[in-house]
This record gives C-alpha cells, structure tokens and sequence, in this order.
C-alpha cells in the first residue's frame, strides 16, 4: 500500500505517554498527514478541521488513520485491534475501503442487504410460502412427543 498520504508515522500507545495523551497525538499526527497532503497551512487546516468535527468524529477519523497506517505497516489485525480496541469486522472494512477508494461502515452494508430482503419478501406471494407444518402434542411410553399432522 502506498505510503504517499501518510508520510509521518502515527506513534504508538507506548511512545506518546498513555491513552489519553495518545488521542490528542494521534489527532496531531493525523492532521500533519493531512497538511502534508494537502500542501496548506497547518494552523488554518487543523482550524478548519477543529471547526467542522465533533470530539467523536475526530475520535473516529484518528483511529481509521491509525488503522489504515499500520495496514500499510503491514501489522496483523489482531495487533490492530489489540492497540486500536477496534474489531477484526471494522478493520476488514477499513481495508477494503482503501481498494475500493471509499469507505462503507458495516452498519451501512448490513442496512442495504435487510432493505433488499424486504424488498424481496414484499413481492413473494402468499401461494408460494411454505405452509408451516402441524403438529400434536402425544403422550407415549418414551415421554410427550410432537408428531406431525398432515
């Protein structure tokens, strides 16, 4: 994976002095990839970025670059998701958003997938469902059984 968006390594837990030391280190290295790629000011872009995202999202887009960073390492996801706390799913997603040049939240895939679900089943008619089968509960020598009727 090319290296030509994140130029500065993003440090680890370790490096930066503890985890909540490591979201504001994060958060600054994140910001130097994105100046040094978009060739700005870095004051007027980490202004511009203060301005437009909330702590969650800057919590979120820090944490996909530090995913994103150690792919291109090449790390394995369980040493992702052992520093990040994130799941092997998210990670898989990140992933496949870099070859796709797009990201998709799992959340958003699994959402398309239940809306055409409904759409099928909507026009699925009635005739053609299975009928569930009928069974009657019978007393016998080996305990209560359900036999089926037909």
């Amino acid at each position: 994976m090319p290296r030509k968006y994140f130029k500065k390594r993003i440090p680890s837990i370790k490096a930066s002095g503890g985890r909540k030391n490591w979201k504001k280190v994060i958060w600054r290295a994140t910001v130097k990839n994105l100046y040094l790629a978009a060739n700005s000011d870095q004051k007027q872009f980490e202004h511009l970025l203060e301005i437009l995202t909330s702590d969650q999202e800057k919590h979120n887009i820090s944490t996909r670059a530090t995913i994103i960073d150690r792919l291109i390492a090449g790390a394995s996801y369980r040493a992702i998701g052992k520093e990040v706390w994130t799941s092997p799913v998210i990670i898989s997603a990140i992933k496949k958003g870099l070859t796709q040049k797009t990201y998709k939240s799992y959340w958003l895939r699994d959402r398309k997938q239940q809306e055409r679900q409904i759409q099928i089943n909507k026009f699925e008619k009635a005739s053609e469902r299975r009928a569930r089968p009928v069974y009657q509960k019978k007393r016998t020598k080996y305990g209560t059984m359900n036999i089926r009727i037909d």
